[in-house]
Protein backbone atom coordinates (compact mmCIF):
# COMPACT_ATOMS: atom_id res chain seq x y z
CA UNK A 1 0.00 0.00 0.00
CA UNK A 2 1.15 3.53 -0.71
CA UNK A 3 0.23 6.05 1.99
CA UNK A 4 2.58 8.90 1.10
CA UNK A 5 0.18 10.68 -1.28
CA UNK A 6 -1.80 12.05 1.68
CA UNK A 7 -0.77 14.52 4.32
CA UNK A 8 -1.45 12.49 7.45
CA UNK A 9 -0.46 15.41 9.67
CA UNK A 10 -3.50 17.37 8.41
CA UNK A 11 -6.33 15.49 10.14
CA UNK A 12 -8.98 17.84 8.75
CA UNK A 13 -8.25 16.66 5.21
CA UNK A 14 -8.36 12.95 6.00
CA UNK A 15 -11.35 10.76 5.15
CA UNK A 16 -13.23 9.01 7.94
CA UNK A 17 -11.76 5.69 6.83
CA UNK A 18 -8.14 6.91 6.87
CA UNK A 19 -6.02 5.57 9.67
CA UNK A 20 -4.89 7.91 12.39
CA UNK A 21 -3.19 5.14 14.36
CA UNK A 22 -1.37 2.82 11.99
CA UNK A 23 0.10 0.50 14.64
CA UNK A 24 -3.34 -0.54 15.89
CA UNK A 25 -5.22 0.33 12.66
CA UNK A 26 -7.66 2.83 14.16
CA UNK A 27 -9.37 5.11 11.67
CA UNK A 28 -10.45 8.72 11.99
CA UNK A 29 -14.16 7.81 12.29
CA UNK A 30 -13.50 5.59 15.32
CA UNK A 31 -11.55 8.31 17.09
CA UNK A 32 -14.12 11.01 16.29
CA UNK A 33 -16.96 8.80 17.59
CA UNK A 34 -15.00 8.22 20.80
CA UNK A 35 -14.48 11.97 21.21
CA UNK A 36 -18.17 12.62 20.60
CA UNK A 37 -18.88 10.06 23.35
CA UNK A 38 -16.84 12.09 25.86
CA UNK A 39 -13.40 10.54 25.35
CA UNK A 40 -11.93 14.03 25.29
CA UNK A 41 -8.34 13.34 26.32
CA UNK A 42 -5.58 11.25 24.82
CA UNK A 43 -5.73 8.93 27.83
CA UNK A 44 -9.46 8.35 27.31
CA UNK A 45 -8.99 7.81 23.56
CA UNK A 46 -6.35 5.18 24.34
CA UNK A 47 -8.69 3.41 26.76
CA UNK A 48 -11.68 3.42 24.41
CA UNK A 49 -10.02 2.71 21.04
CA UNK A 50 -6.52 1.37 21.84
CA UNK A 51 -5.19 4.04 19.47
CA UNK A 52 -1.76 5.36 20.38
CA UNK A 53 -0.83 2.20 22.27
CA UNK A 54 1.33 0.56 19.59
CA UNK A 55 5.05 0.76 19.38
CA UNK A 56 5.91 0.54 15.69
CA UNK A 57 5.16 4.13 14.63
CA UNK A 58 8.53 4.70 12.97
CA UNK A 59 7.87 1.76 10.65
CA UNK A 60 4.13 1.80 9.94
CA UNK A 61 3.00 5.42 10.28
CA UNK A 62 3.65 7.44 7.09
CA UNK A 63 4.72 10.39 9.27
CA UNK A 64 7.27 8.11 10.99
CA UNK A 65 6.03 9.51 14.31
CA UNK A 66 3.52 8.75 17.04
CA UNK A 67 -0.12 9.54 16.22
CA UNK A 68 -0.74 11.47 19.46
CA UNK A 69 -0.43 14.92 17.79
CA UNK A 70 -3.11 13.95 15.25
CA UNK A 71 -5.40 12.61 17.98
CA UNK A 72 -4.97 15.81 19.98
CA UNK A 73 -5.81 17.84 16.86
CA UNK A 74 -8.98 15.81 16.40
CA UNK A 75 -9.96 16.38 20.03
CA UNK A 76 -9.60 20.15 19.55
CA UNK A 77 -11.43 20.04 16.22
CA UNK A 78 -14.39 18.00 17.49
CA UNK A 79 -14.71 19.67 20.89
CA UNK A 80 -14.16 23.13 19.38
Amino acid sequence: MQFLAKDYTNVESLADTDYICFCIEVDKRTIVKAIESDADTLKKIRAVTSACTGSDCKNVNPTKKCCSPQINKLIKQVKG
